[in-house]
């Protein structure tokens, strides 16, 4: 149940917010993939115009599976938040990033996902030691999982120039626009596509969480909510992980999601979501990073 693109990652994408990640091609609720094969990748987002106060296409959203969040570049994310009109601070809700010793690579890629889309929540209304914190647990985590050292390097100038004050918190979304694709180029050449892949998951069960649990005490505007209910975006990744290696080996963490993104598929069959149906999603996406 939620967005789409090709890039971070979902935020993911560092990232979506919600991400910093994501997805192309085309595909629907009813569309599924056959049994070794992972659900058709949704449709790819339009670019918003890069001003704060566009309207997005909530019933498009709905209907084609495409969205500007969730999985998309950085700068999109937020350009989306202020059109659903979520106004509340996101950062302050972030909690602490998970222990990726001893974990398995599936898991230490679901985490390093949830915590590159942490930067750029953090980069919205945090504090500049905060902000620095969570851009270098992002980049251990891509480190863990073998980013490869021109990547890494990147990320390092851009933590030095963040630190320096050369980038504030305003410049920091395109900045990781640019640095997410070549991270999402790395992971792909140097760990593999299902790394790449889980790292996007994890940013963007991190963004539909947070997004998830503001909108369900009263926050955004009326069309808010469709921009959690994304089926195609959540069939995906959750044909995906069915379809890992990680799943069919009976990783313990990685059968749990799949549990819990079975539910929230159940919740996505619904036309419209109510509070309820939020609520429910903030509690399936929250056990889904506990198992990070």
């Amino acid at each position: 149940m939620l967005l789409s693109r090709s890039t971070w990652a979902a935020s993911t994408a560092l990232a979506s917010l919600l991400l910093l990640n994501a997805c192309g091609g085309s595909g629907t609720p009813e569309e599924t993939a056959p049994a070794e094969q992972p659900a058709e990748k949704p449709a790819e987002a339009e670019a918003p115009a890069a001003d704060a106060s566009t309207k997005i296409d909530f019933a498009a959203a709905s209907s084609r599976g495409k969205t500007a969040m969730f999985v998309p570049a950085p700068s999109e994310f937020q350009i989306a938040l202020a059109a659903a009109e979520v106004t509340t601070p996101l950062g302050d809700r972030l909690g602490t990033e998970g222990n990726i010793e001893g974990k398995s690579k599936p898991v230490v890629a679901l985490e390093t996902g949830r915590r590159i889309a942490n930067v750029l929540l953090a980069s919205k209304d945090g504090t500049k030691d905060a902000v620095l914190a969570r851009m270098k647990a992002a980049k251990a985590g891509l480190a863990a999982l073998g980013a490869g050292e021109s990547v890494l390097g990147e990320t390092d100038k851009l933590i030095a120039d963040y630190e320096a004050g050369t980038i504030g918190n305003a410049e920091l979304p395109p900045s990781m626009d640019l640095l997410n694709q070549k991270v999402q180029k790395a992971l792909n050449k140097g760990a593999g596509e299902e790394v790449a892949t889980l790292v996007q998951a994890g940013g963007w069960v991190q963004g539909v969480h947070l997004l998830s649990t503001v909108l369900s005490e009263g926050a955004g505007s009326k069309e808010a909510p469709a921009l959690v209910h994304q089926p195609s975006v959540l069939g995906y990744f959750t044909e995906f992980i069915k379809n890992s290696s990680a799943a069919k080996a009976g990783d313990e963490d990685v059968v749990a999601v799949i549990v819990e993104l079975d539910a929230m598929s159940e919740i996505a069959k619904k036309e419209t979501l109510a509070n309820e149906d939020l609520k429910a999603v903030a509690k399936h996406t929250g056990n889904i990073i506990a198992r990070f």
